[in-house]
């Protein structure tokens, strides 16, 4: 409360109590007895009506008015106490910043006068106290002394070297006592203002000359732990701001100015952050549920003093462990505090703060791998605090410390260009892997808490952060199961990389190998997790096969097939082109949908492009006729056995396979015995069409027997041998043959199919009017062909 407005309170009280005397004895006066008169009997008096109930009258709701400074208050008796108060204390010191410039007395006559004055000042203070009541003057003239005592004080240890440090620092804590147990007793902010504050800021002019020092900081230190004292005792919290800001820019000076391995000044920078930790953690505790701003400021101040201290005073792993301590410090305070529910807060602020100090301390410590690790502990362990204090909050440090690991896993230790170094690629791995465990640890304990206490106080802002944390729990788990799965999978590729590698003396052959097995590896998993996405019906899956998918196929298409040298290329082609067809096989039979999907598009064409170039690559002649003609029927085979569950993915496959043997027969066959194979190819898809049932059949028919028309058209029997005299004019007669009767089948089992009404969707009437086409022209080509045999 204002001093001024208690004084007139006090007055206020004094006169009611006189009025209060005064009614008394007027009171007394009129009971007295009077003459006796006849007893006249009173009139009844009149009968009184209940008053009438009105409505309660709110109160008009003042508008808030910003505080005007009056020509009238600068004046008033508070204002010229805190200048007379002021002055007298820069009179002190002045006394002795100018006795040392101009010489005029000895260092024992300057400490004395100062001394003097200063209890004459603080003396006079009580005094008038005592005389008048709590005046604004007397107030002034205590701060004002003990301020003076303060900067005499300092002046005699470390201008003159009259004391000893130590006694200096034990009178000094006295006056601090002193100073601390009147302002509370007084409740006078004059007090500690001039007393403690003044006191605080007497080293900058004081020893201005000379530059601050150790000793005069240290006096700073002691009389910033009687402000912090005070201003949590009585509230004031700008008293505390003041003391603050009037200490740590001398401590930020101080430091800045020395060299490091100063152990002193290491302990005084050590002492300041302990006392604006305290004053945050008194304050907090002092002050209302929830945590406050002005309390994590300090917090977080303290921690930023410390560890910049910690930065300009030590060196390499000095820095490091200067740092842990500090986090330790933290770490400890955050333990003892969470004990209560509404100191829960302020632990997480504390513990918040530990936890990026230590993880600057383990950059400073550790490195390469073993800082990775060190993360990756970090986060495991502060998962598991998260399920054992039921608190969300600590999983937020989780999540910051695997992506700290992840990041340096990942980026330094072992980048994606490990994956192409020959020498030592799986230097980095164990990181990586150390964060994939992590990760599991996190996704294991993740939706396991249990708190679902709304955040109060300056945690409230991040309420929504902390609601949309418990709500997500589940998507959270899946997420960092698929972290922990990728890490994983690059460091199991990087081991295998260095396995194959080691085995074949580090040589570029062996780890050519190495990425084949790696390639092998990512076809797998692919495979693996569309089949689980197709069986369980998992989008999440689903999106995960297809990226894995992407990737392998960009490895084997952008890099395996041309940089590896052959034919480890090739055979990489050939294993990852038999591994995505099988897992794109099992994704299409298990699909609930029976349309084709793109995902089982890319796995048929991507794997048949594959195997046709290490089929091609690695063979020649006709045994890569024969492997093409074994391949195409495997396709075959696969669209069979899914043929009545997923119609639409066989027909992918027997046409991808159609086009593989049609291609495979020329590296056979060659002449009228290709047109032959083509024909007969194109008749016995037309009987498997007309036995199973299936028109699309008589399509892939149709296609092989054009195929061989077009052969024989233009190459065996061209129209030209009509007109032109040749010596053997009939050598495609029997290529056309076997064109005629191929269509000749594929007209007869065409017509045995019955009509059906056209569908409406694209693919189906696509494949009905092309159907339409086979029948209306089958008959008429067969007939042409027939002719132009015969003619031949």
């Amino acid at each position: 409360m204002d001093e001024h407005v208690k004084e007139r309170l006090d007055r206020l009280e004094r006169t009611l109590a006189g009025l209060q005397d005064e009614l008394a004895e007027i009171r007394g006066l009129a009971g007295a007895p009077s003459v006796a008169t006849p007893a006249v009997a009173p009139p009844p008096p009149p009968p009184s009506l209940p008053p009438p109930v009105l409505p309660p009258k709110r109160a008009p709701k003042a508008a808030p008015r910003r505080p005007r400074v009056r020509p009238a208050d600068l004046l008033g008796a508070q204002s010229l106490a805190w200048t007379g108060g002021v002055v007298t204390l820069l009179g002190v010191v002045l006394l002795f910043v100018l006795a040392v410039n101009r010489g005029w007395i000895g260092p024992w006559e300057r400490c004395g006068i100062g001394f003097a004055v200063s209890s004459l000042f603080f003396g006079g203070g009580l005094w008038l106290r005592q005389r008048f009541g709590s005046t604004h003057s007397a107030l002034a003239a205590v701060g004002a002394g003990l301020g003076g005592a303060y900067a005499s004080l300092l002046a005699a240890a470390a201008l003159y070297d009259l004391l000893p440090g130590w006694a200096a620092l034990v009178v000094a804590a006295a006056i601090a006592a002193v100073g601390v147990t009147t302002s509370i007793a007084w409740s006078s902010e004059i007090v500690a203002g001039l007393g403690l504050i003044g006191a605080m800021l007497v080293p900058v002019a004081v020893v201005f000359d000379g530059g601050l020092t150790v000793l005069g900081l240290s006096f700073v230190a002691v009389m910033l732990a009687a402000t912090g004292v005070v201003a949590v005792w009585r509230r004031w919290r700008k008293l505390l701001v003041v003391g603050v800001l009037s200490s740590a820019p001398q401590i930020a000076v101080l430091i800045g100015e020395r060299s490091a391995g100063t152990a002193e000044l290491a302990v005084l920078a050590g002492i300041f952050g302990l006392l604006y930790l305290a004053a945050a953690i008194a304050e907090q505790l002092r002050g209302e549920a929830g945590l406050q701003s002005l309390p994590a400021g300090l917090a977080v101040f303290a921690a930023v003093l410390a560890g910049l201290s910690s930065g300009r005073l030590f060196d390499g792993v000095d820095e490091g462990i200067a740092l842990l301590v500090i986090a330790l410090v933290y770490g400890v305070l955050a333990g003892a505090f969470f004990s209560r529910r509404s100191w829960r807060d302020l632990s997480s602020l504390l513990w918040a703060i530990g936890l990026a100090v230590g993880a600057v301390a383990l950059g400073d410590l550790l490195s390469g791998n073993a800082l990775a690790i060190g993360w990756a502990a970090e986060a495991a362990v502060l998962a598991w605090l998260a399920v054992r204090t039921r608190e969300v909050r600590f999983q937020l440090g989780a999540i910051a410390y695997l992506v700290l690991a992840t990041v340096h896993a990942l980026a330094i230790d072992a980048p994606l260009g490990s994956l192409f170094d020959a020498h030592h690629p799986a230097a980095g791995a164990i990181s990586v892997l150390a964060a994939a465990l992590a990760a599991a640890i996190v996704a294991l304990f993740a939706g396991r808490q249990q708190d679902d206490a709304p955040a109060a106080g300056l945690f409230r802002h991040l309420e929504p952060l902390f609601a949309e944390l418990r709500k997500n729990q589940a998507g959270l788990r899946e997420a960092f199961l698929w972290v922990a799965g990728a890490l994983a999978t690059w460091a199991a590729s990087l081991g295998l990389l260095e396995l194959f590698a080691f085995a074949g003396g580090y040589s570029f052959r062996a780890f050519d190998w190495g990425h084949v097995a790696v390639s092998v590896l990512w076809a797998s998993l692919a495979g693996v997790l569309l089949a689980l996405a197709a069986r369980r019906r998992s989008l999440h899956l689903s999106v995960g096969g297809n990226v894995v998918l992407g990737a392998v196929l960009a490895k084997a298409f952008l890099h395996d097939l041309d940089y590896l040298n052959h034919p480890t290329s090739w055979y990489a082609a050939l294993a990852v082109g038999a591994v995505v067809l099988l897992g794109g096989y099992v994704h299409g039979r298990e699909r609930p949908e029976r349309g084709l999907s793109p995902t089982s598009v890319a796995t048929v064409l991507s794997s048949a492009v594959l195997l046709l170039i290490a089929v091609t690559g690695l063979l020649g002649g006709k045994l890569e006729g024969a492997v093409l003609l074994l391949t195409g029927a495997a396709y075959g085979a696969l669209a069979a056995s899914v043929l009545r569950q997923r119609r639409d993915f066989s027909t992918l496959l027997w046409a991808t396979g159609l086009v593989i043997v049609l291609g495979g027969w020329p590296e056979l066959l060659s002449g009228t015995p290709l047109v032959l194979a083509w024909a007969a190819t194109g008749a016995a898809l037309a009987w498997v069409g007309h036995r199973l049932g299936e028109e699309r059949l008589q399509l892939g028919a149709a296609t092989a027997i054009v195929v061989a028309l077009v052969r024989a058209l233009g190459i065996e029997a061209t129209p030209r041998d009509l007109f032109a005299a040749g010596a053997h004019p009939g050598d495609g007669v029997g290529a056309l043959v076997a064109v005629a009767l191929a269509t000749g089948v594929l007209a007869y089992y065409e017509r045995s199919i019955p009509e059906r009404e056209p569908p409406k969707d694209a693919w189906p009437w696509l494949f009905y009017e092309l159907d339409r086409l086979a029948r209306r022209s089958a008959v008429w080509v067969a007939g042409i062909v027939a002719v132009d045999a015969v003619t031949l």
